[in-house]
């Protein structure tokens, strides 16, 4: 009988247990709608003890599933127009640490914050967040399946914040003019709210099924209910002038220009955005930080700039790189986001009378889904063009995916288009990967004219395996073992391959409270059967010649070992530090390379950052001697949350000691003004100064470049 009983009591807990996780896997709320809208002033009235809420708070990091350490309570609220969210975050005034800062800036992050994230077509392929700190000062972008951020969408919005001796609280206001979502009358969206109290270096979310993606979008929870939602402007434009002052000190010449443009957006339905740009300018967009570079491939920068970040979740692989269009006359863009469908297409006619279209379809839900995206450039001369298709499917809870592209571009004056193939499978949980990836390239593949650049003539294929320990309370909070194998072969002639081993441990360590956690990270290569393509082939026989996309080359070998460090100290302090040093080879020749930074913030106002960036190449036969060094200094004044002023000096020293000592020295200045006065509208103050010498041993120094320019722009969104 004692027994019966025991095996009772076991399937007996079994079914609860099974029960509770199906409960948990379907929490939905009821969304709350409003006829009074909320003052957004960052005080939690007593309009929002009737909305919707969200309270039993569990942590991401560092104890998952644990009750978090401070309370945290979360609201959320709807009228036909705008949405409405709100936090109370509970904790001692003097443990609150943050920073004001430019909108979308590294440091808003660095401190205590919380995170609001929306998906309105609630099928977990897309999701929109944003972010406030204790400061008010914001983030927002926009989420893929996997839980990867991307900064470069942005929205107009109203956030306001409000610190107390025993907790703090954030009130925002999105309109439903700056998002996308469903055509229905009534509908179902997803929802999370995050907390992150920097003291104890703690996340904490209102909802967790999958430990192992707790970032992925299938943790979020079901808002159910909402109803007559519609945009209230169809239209929205946002005018620019903008006054423009060059001078270059070598001429002694000046220019000054003025110039006018502008931006329409049009949203038929809900989900259907059309979006016409006129001449234009960027003025505002941050310089592009210098990155040392001696690999064959030219440096690529990321996109920046509004018309193509409207985008960015789209075009986000090899088929398209908005990069490749340096000036723009005019642009159309059309966007139809659904339930299973998305696309965009976009038009642009450049300063050359170039015209640029690419268009990319995305066909699924968040267990499969395909897509097609595309380029093409039309010249007088030719037409140039890219076509990717992708098919992925996740297997197991997600915890398994596999993936085919297929991608192929014409090359003028061939009969035949060049082609690439990429095939990848993972599996992946909280404290375990596997992953296999092959790239197969053919001899000439490389769709930089409108993607981006490749080392074509390639089969590069990947194994990875890697495992993490975790302490959530322990010094060594997480411990890792990452091992890499990567085998490289030509497509032209197979055969020549060779290898390359890497090992990574890495360690997340908490030191204390006052400290923080810090990263440390150690990376080895040992010597195997390694090669590179040298391109000076005067002095070889045709049987050892080779061709890519570039120019023809030469293997050589080179067994060499590669060591490395990093260590990052806890950004969320007042001073801290990253470190980065890699000791490799180029082109058989030894080379240290050190990239470091220092912070100081002085207050949530100031913020003081200084970088190194430095390669000494001691050179070989196939590699001339070579140093660089890029100093980066910048200050950033954060008048308000919405005015900010932020400087920037960047020496770059560049050395050729073999040639006769020759020295380029390169410097830049960039100061700047923002003032965002309304929401989506700014005031802009750009201030360049540039200057480029030569000298060597046999000729005295000589001035390259010497001019500086003034820009004064405002722009201002208008509702019609």
């Amino acid at each position: 009988m004692k027994e019966i009983v025991e095996v009772t009591q076991k399937y007996f807990y079994i079914i609860l247990i099974l029960l509770l996780q199906n409960t948990l896997s379907n929490a939905q709320t009821k969304a709350v709608k409003t006829n009074d809208k909320p003052i957004i002033d960052g005080v939690i009235e007593d309009l929002w003890q009737n909305a919707s809420k969200f309270n039993s708070f569990k942590q991401i990091k560092p104890d998952i599933l644990a009750d978090g350490t401070v309370k945290t309570e979360a609201y959320f609220l709807y009228d036909q127009e705008n949405i409405y969210m709100a936090m109370k975050l509970y904790q001692k005034k003097n443990t609150i640490h943050s920073s004001k800062g430019r909108k979308d800036s590294e440091i808003i992050s660095n401190g205590d914050w919380v995170r609001f994230s929306i998906d309105p077509f609630d099928n977990s392929n897309t999701a929109f967040f944003f972010v406030v700190n204790s400061e008010n000062a914001v983030v927002d972008g926009t989420t893929n399946e996997f839980g990867e951020d991307n900064l470069s969408w942005d929205a107009s919005f109203n956030s306001a914040t409000s610190i107390a001796d025993e907790y703090w609280s954030v009130e925002i206001q999105i309109p439903l003019n700056s998002i996308s979502f469903q055509n229905k009358e009534i509908q179902d969206w997803g929802i999370r709210f995050a907390r992150y109290y920097a003291q104890r270096q703690e996340l904490s979310v209102n909802r967790i099924i999958n430990v192992n993606g707790p970032n992925r979008l299938i943790n979020l929870e079901k808002l159910i209910g909402l109803e007559g939602l519609n945009k209230k402007n169809n239209f929205i434009v946002t005018p620019y002038v903008y006054s423009h002052n060059e001078a270059n000190f070598l001429q002694q010449s000046s220019i000054i220009k003025g110039k006018a443009g502008g931006e329409l957006r049009y949203n038929p339905t809900s989900s259907l955005t059309i979006l016409a740009t006129v001449n234009p300018d960027y003025a505002q967009v941050e310089t592009d930080k210098e990155i040392i570079n001696v690999s064959d491939l030219p440096t690529e920068y990321p996109e920046k700039r509004p018309f193509f970040t409207e985008s960015n979740d789209f075009y986000n692989n090899a088929a398209f790189n908005s990069r490749n269009i340096v000036d723009i006359k005019a642009g159309l863009k059309i966007r139809q986001l659904g339930d299973l469908v998305k696309t965009d297409i976009t038009s642009v006619l450049d300063g050359d009378d170039h015209l640029w279209l690419t268009g990319h379809s995305i066909i699924g839900n968040s267990d499969t889904y395909a897509e097609i995206v595309g380029g093409l450039k039309r010249q007088q001369s030719r037409n140039d063009y890219n076509i990717t298709t992708h098919i992925q499917k996740w297997l197991f809870d997600k915890r398994f995916s596999f993936s085919n592209w297929i991608g192929t571009i014409n090359m003028p004056g061939r009969d035949k288009n060049e082609w690439e193939t990429v095939n990848g499978a993972r599996w992946l949980t909280r404290n375990f990967a596997f992953v296999y990836w092959s790239h197969y390239k053919t001899k000439l593949y490389n769709p930089n004219i409108v993607g981006w650049n490749y080392l074509s003539n390639e089969f590069h294929s990947i194994v990875r395996t890697k495992y993490s320990i975790i302490n959530p309370t322990g010094f060594f909070r997480t411990s890792t073992i990452d091992v890499y194998y990567d085998h490289y072969d030509l497509t032209s002639h197979r055969g020549n391959s060779y290898y390359t081993f890497t090992f990574i441990n890495s360690y997340e360590l908490h030191l204390n409270d006052n400290l923080g956690n810090w990263a440390l990270s150690l990376t080895y290569s040992p010597p195997t059967n390694q090669k590179f393509r040298y391109r000076n082939v005067a002095n070889y026989s045709d049987d050892k010649i080779f061709e890519d996309a570039f120019s023809k080359f030469v293997l050589i070998e080179d067994k060499a070992s590669t060591y490395g460090l990093t260590v990052n100290s806890d950004n969320s302090k007042s001073v801290g530090f990253s470190f980065n040093y890699t000791n490799n080879h180029v082109r058989k020749a030894v080379a240290d390379n050190v990239s470091s930074e220092i912070f100081w913030k002085i207050g949530s106002d100031f913020i003081v950052k200084y970088s190194l960036g430095y390669i000494n190449i001691q050179g070989s036969d196939y590699q001339a001697k070579y140093e660089q060094v890029i100093n980066r200094l910048q200050v950033e004044y954060n008048i308000t949350d919405k005015i900010n002023i932020r400087g920037i000096i960047q020496p770059n020293i560049s050395r050729l000691p073999n040639k006769d000592d020759y020295r380029n020295n390169l410097s830049a200045f960039n100061l700047t003004l923002s003032w965002e006065y309304m929401p989506g509208s700014f005031i802009y103050f750009v201030y360049n100064r540039y200057r480029n010498s030569e000298e060597s041993n046999t000729f005295s120094k000589s001035i390259l470049d010497n001019n500086q320019s003034l820009v004064l722009k405002l722009n201002k969104s208008i509702s019609l």
